[in-house]
C-alpha cells in the first residue's frame, strides 16, 4: 500500500514539473538610453527581454504604448516621431532587446511609456507575458501668469470682508508661489493649497482705513530650475471709501416775493434751499416750507 502511494505521488510530481516547464517566460525591463529630459530634448529608452521561453506558443511581439494609445507594434511606428530598432534576437538564451527614440520634447510628451510582450496562443489571440513602464515628466514653467481675485485696482467700502486668492497651474518642478504685500498693516497670512493640478493662496480681511493704496503681488518663481523665469498678478491698489449708512432725506425751502407797483420786470433766483421770486420793491413776503421724509 505504501508502495503504491509513492508511486502515485512520484506521477504528480513528474506532471506538475512537466506543465511548469511548459509554461511560457519572460522578464522586461526598460532602461533608458538617452536621457535629455528637457522641452526640445530627446529621449531613447531600451526594451531589454531575458528568459524568452514560448514552448507550444505560436509566436510574440513587442509593443510600446502610452496609456491612450499604440505607438509601436511589432516593429512599426504608428507615430512618425517614435523611431524603433530592434536588436537580434538570441533564440539560444532567450534575448531580445528594441529601442525606441524620439525628440523634439514637448510638455505634452510627460506620460507613463509601457514596453509590452505579447505572445501568440494556438487558440488564438494574443496574452501580456510580462511588462515595463517608465515615467517621462517634462521640465516646464507655467506658460500663463498667475490669476489674481480681485484683479488689479478695486473700490472697496471701509470695514467690508474681502476675499484676496491667486491661483497657478504648477509646473514641473512645482514652482514656488508667493505673495508679497505692498503699503499695507495686514498681518494675516495666506493660507496654501497645492494640488497636482493647481497651487492657490488664499486669505479674508476686514478692511480698514490704513489699507487704503495696499496692494499685494501674487509672484511665481522656479530658483533652481528657471533662474531666469517669473510671471506675477496684481491684487489692488485698494481705494477704501467711508462705510455707507441710511440715508436721511430733509428739504428745506424759503419763498421771498418782493413786489413793485411800477416795475415791470421780473426775476427768478434759485437756490439750494431758497426760492425767491422779486416782483417789486414795497411788498415782500417770505415764506419758509419744510418737510422730513422717511
Amino acid at each position: 500500500m505504501i508502495e503504491t502511494m509513492k508511486l502515485v505521488l512520484g506521477i504528480v510530481c513528474v506532471c506538475v514539473c512537466k506543465v511548469h516547464t511548459l509554461n511560457p517566460s519572460a522578464t522586461i525591463k526598460i532602461n533608458t538610453v538617452k536621457r535629455e529630459i528637457h522641452q526640445g530634448g530627446a529621449v531613447e529608452l531600451q526594451c531589454d527581454i531575458t528568459g524568452l521561453n514560448l514552448p507550444g506558443l505560436t509566436g510574440f511581439i513587442v509593443e510600446w504604448r502610452r496609456p491612450s494609445k499604440t505607438l509601436i507594434w511589432n516593429g512599426t511606428s504608428y507615430d512618425l516621431r517614435y523611431i524603433v530598432r530592434s536588436l537580434p534576437y538570441d533564440s539560444r538564451v532567450g534575448t531580445l532587446s528594441q529601442r525606441m527614440m524620439f525628440s523634439s520634447l514637448a510638455v505634452s510628451d510627460s506620460d507613463v511609456y509601457a514596453c509590452n510582450l505579447k505572445v501568440f496562443q494556438p487558440t488564438g489571440g494574443s496574452i501580456i507575458l510580462d511588462s515595463d513602464n517608465v515615467s517621462l515628466s517634462i521640465p516646464h514653467f507655467p506658460d500663463e501668469s498667475p490669476t489674481c481675485t480681485p484683479n488689479g485696482p478695486l473700490i472697496v467700502a471701509l470695514n467690508q470682508r474681502l476675499r484676496l486668492s491667486c491661483s497657478s497651474e504648477p509646473g514641473y518642478p512645482t514652482v514656488v508661489l508667493s505673495v508679497m504685500k505692498h503699503s499695507t498693516n495686514v498681518t494675516g497670512m495666506f493660507a496654501a493649497l497645492e494640488t497636482d493640478e493647481f497651487l492657490s493662496r488664499g486669505m479674508d480681511i476686514t478692511v480698514s482705513a490704513e489699507d487704503d493704496g495696499a496692494s499685494f503681488e501674487c509672484l511665481i518663481t522656479s530658483p533652481y530650475h528657471f533662474p531666469l523665469r517669473q510671471r506675477s498678478c496684481t491684487i489692488g491698489k485698494l481705494v477704501i471709501y467711508p462705510e455707507l449708512t441710511k440715508p436721511t432725506h430733509s428739504t428745506s425751502q424759503t419763498t421771498t416775493i418782493s413786489t413793485t407797483p411800477h416795475s415791470s420786470q421780473t426775476s427768478t433766483q434759485v437756490s439750494d434751499r431758497n426760492f425767491t421770486s422779486t416782483i417789486g420793491t414795497n411788498f415782500v413776503t417770505t415764506v419758509k416750507h419744510s418737510s422730513l421724509l422717511d
